[in-house]
């Protein structure tokens, strides 16, 4: 890829709108073919160029390009092949229609900043690190498989159910192929997820973060930002007001090369909850956060517990007192799979 030149000229504008594309004129920046060009929000892909300053950009829906409007070249290739849809009630026709990547931001009158706490079932965990109905849980999977995301995604209750990807029963899919694509069918998810809840629908939206390639010093890209200011800026427009309530539940897979750089960039992520799944399927409740949870009780409780089992290992069972056999005993009821726990319960308890 070429490198681009720092400019700042307003003579980076849509300078005309197809009906499949739009031109831009890109002044004195060079740029390739396949590389991602942003106007207010919406992202198209230079596919060719027309004379030496312009350059023919493929958008998934013109409607968001307006002529005039200013553009900037974002330092990474974007692919936008078509993505595709299902939904049973018929909401979508992504492949005829395209899909819309952007929806109104709610106004802080609208907001609705109740939230409720969904139950897993074990008493110790529910109280440190709940997941939270109305709000985004990200959940940290270092599993190989995706039982325990679907047992979790299971809890959302009886709502409208969108998904980014095919992994997870819904009732509207969109799906991408590749890392980029599937970061814009998230991207449709969302605008889908805005819809329906400014339409009076309770919505769960649930999708896997793709696992991106492009990197610099301060982590993961995505749009020319750091992932967790993109994921951030993403879902500020599903947020539960008094329309509907939207439960988002995010899957961040942490198997392979660079999954704890990955994980770290979404330190600074504003979710309402963080809960680690550990290799084994337990809770790892030290790496976990929830706003609604207070986790000191039971982080006293395991570091009881390991001061406990340090001395049954140097003095013997018999020197331990009854308190202690009792800390280690409810230490060891939190070391429990997750996914045997869910598919044991109702998803609704």
């Amino acid at each position: 890829m070429n490198d681009l030149y720092d400019y700042a000229s307003t003579d980076l504008q849509v300078v005309e709108v197809g009906s499949h594309e739009v031109i831009v004129d890109l002044g004195d920046v060079r740029a390739t073919i396949g590389q991602a060009i942003k106007s207010e929000g919406a992202i198209g892909r230079v596919h060719s160029f027309t004379g030496s300053r312009k350059a023919r950009v493929q958008v998934f829906d013109t409607s968001q390009w307006t002529v005039g409007a200013k553009v900037e070249v974002l330092g990474f290739p974007a692919k936008l092949s078509p993505l595709k849809a299902r939904s049973e009630v018929r909401e979508l026709e992504w492949a005829e229609h395209g899909a819309a990547l952007d929806s109104r931001i709610p106004g802080f009158m609208e907001i609705d900043p109740n939230r409720g706490a969904i139950s897993l079932g074990v008493a110790e965990v529910d109280e440190a690190v709940p997941l939270v109905q109305g709000g985004v849980n990200l959940i940290f999977d270092e599993t190989s498989d995706s039982q325990i995301w679907n047992a979790l995604w299971r809890r959302s209750g009886n709502v409208h159910r969108i998904v980014a990807g095919e992994s997870l029963e819904a009732d509207v899919q969109v799906v991408g192929q590749d890392a980029y694509e599937r970061w814009f069918a998230i991207r449709a998810a969302v605008a889908q997820t805005a819809a329906s809840r400014d339409a009076g629908k309770d919505i769960a939206l649930g999708f896997e973060l793709p696992i991106l390639e492009i990197q610099h010093e301060s982590g993961p890209v995505m749009e020319g930002k750091p992932l967790s200011r993109a994921l951030d800026d993403l879902l500020e427009s599903v947020v539960s007001t008094k329309s509907g309530k939207v439960t988002v539940f995010i899957r961040v897979p942490l198997k392979g090369m660079g999954s704890a750089f990955y994980a770290e960039s979404l330190s600074f992520c504003d979710a309402d909850t963080r809960l680690w799944v550990a290799p084994d399927g337990t809770v790892d409740i030290t790496r976990s956060h929830s706003k609604l949870g207070d986790g000191s009780q039971v982080l006293a409780l395991l570091n009881r517990a390991e001061l406990a089992r340090e001395r049954r290992s140097l003095l013997g069972d018999i020197e331990l007192t009854d308190e202690e056999r009792t800390t280690i005993a409810r230490a060891d009821e939190l070391d429990f799979s997750l996914a045997t726990l869910l598919d044991s319960q109702h998803p609704e308890n």
